[in-house]
């Protein structure tokens, strides 16, 4: 009589929770960026600008605009970053050009490759106006104003400046990188040296007057979640990527690595046999709960903790699937 096994062991039960970062938007060359439409209002004498940001370096330009409300010659509203040193700068215009008027904050340097959260806040004119970067206030500059939306370029030029990822309008400055989570709210959101980064997505309310999650992962529009709804239309081919890693997400579990090692496949017994069952069982990024050691579809034993074993008795003549 010969009894046989396998080396595959079955129903490994694990305890990891099976969860995924959602989707955000990178650009790259030529003029990617998400053009919103005109309904997003004026920021408001109290600010908030926040985004998640992955920077992926230098394409040739001077300068990069991950998020901006600023055309060829208007401007409410802006960030630069400095192709040459990683610079960051934020600004308003209180003239609504991009000429006259701007005051900048911002004397921190970002790396590459890396995920910031951005938070430009205003607390109103002769307050203070700061720019974050993961939660430590950077830079500080007295707040000259509240920032300014013309509608028409006082010298005659181009229309009114809209809200633009990835670029500024027009296609000009454009930014190498990822962009996750953006929201403009018309209260001050943030204060003093530092704050807790976020961790998880935003919710609106009733400060919030442009939020984009960029969780659509398809399609060339993604949705404003604010009661304003300033949907924003993909152009250039921006490319639907991984977003921001909020604690708790994390890639799509990786399945258990399991081996039955005895009895070797095609051993033989004398019946009535005892038969040892062995197995090991490890998992990359969970833990093992349990091992189900089974013949056919017959349930033997379950063993929750390691070495996992059992000792089937009384087995009987015959050739066995394990």
């Amino acid at each position: 009589p010969a009894l046989a096994g396998t080396s595959t062991p079955v129903n490994v039960t694990i305890s990891a929770v099976q969860t995924s970062t959602g989707p955000a938007l990178q650009f790259s060359t030529g003029s990617m960026r998400v053009q919103m439409s005109s309904t997003v209002p004026p920021l408001g004498d109290t600010f908030t600008i926040e985004f998640f940001m992955k920077w992926y370096g230098a394409t040739g330009d001077t300068w990069q605009a991950p998020v901006s409300r600023t055309n060829w010659s208007n401007q409410e509203w802006g960030f630069i970053l400095t192709e040459a040193t990683g610079r960051f700068q934020a600004s308003i215009s209180t003239t609504g050009t991009h000429n006259y008027g701007v005051t900048y904050v911002g004397t921190a340097n970002v790396v590459t490759d890396r995920w910031y959260h951005v938070a430009f806040v205003g607390h109103g004119t002769g307050r203070e106006m700061a720019l974050y970067l993961d939660g430590v206030r950077i830079s500080t500059r007295e707040q000259p104003g509240t920032p300014m939306l013309v509608a028409v370029d006082p010298g005659g030029g181009n229309s009114r400046a809209e809200v633009t990822i990835g670029n500024q309008m027009g296609g000009a400055r454009q930014f190498n990188g990822v962009v996750d989570e953006f929201r403009m709210s018309n209260i001050a959101r943030y204060s003093g040296a530092s704050f807790a980064i976020p961790t998880s997505e935003f919710l609106p309310d009733a400060n919030t007057i442009g939020l984009w999650h960029l969780n659509e992962g398809a399609g060339t529009v993604t949705y404003d979640s604010s009661t304003y709804r300033s949907n924003g239309a993909l152009q250039g081919g921006p490319q639907w990527v991984a977003g921001y890693p909020f604690p708790g997400d994390t890639p799509v579990n990786q399945p258990p690595v399991v081996s039955l090692t005895s009895p070797q496949d095609g051993a033989t017994y004398t019946a009535p046999a005892t038969v040892q069952l062995a197995a090991t069982a490890s998992d990359p990024d969970g833990s093992i709960t349990r091992v189900d050691f089974w013949r056919g579809t017959t349930l033997l034993n379950s063993d929750t903790s390691s070495p996992y074993s059992y000792s089937w008795t009384g087995v009987a003549s015959g050739s066995y699937l394990l």
